[in-house]
């Protein structure tokens, strides 16, 4: 019974993280490419670095 528990325990948790890391993965994934994908202009435009 302990055991079966125990294993049980294991696979839950597993699947949790496996979850969590792949929603996390897709976020970051496309926030990443979509600043990528932005045109230079728009940064250029903020004056980023500018005093």
């Amino acid at each position: 019974m302990n055991l079966w528990k125990g294993f049980l325990d294991v696979t839950i948790r597993f699947a949790i993280l496996k979850i969590k890391y792949a929603v996390v993965r897709g976020l970051l994934g496309e926030t990443l490419r979509s600043f990528l994908a932005l045109d230079g202009n728009f940064l250029a435009a903020l004056k980023m670095g500018d005093y």
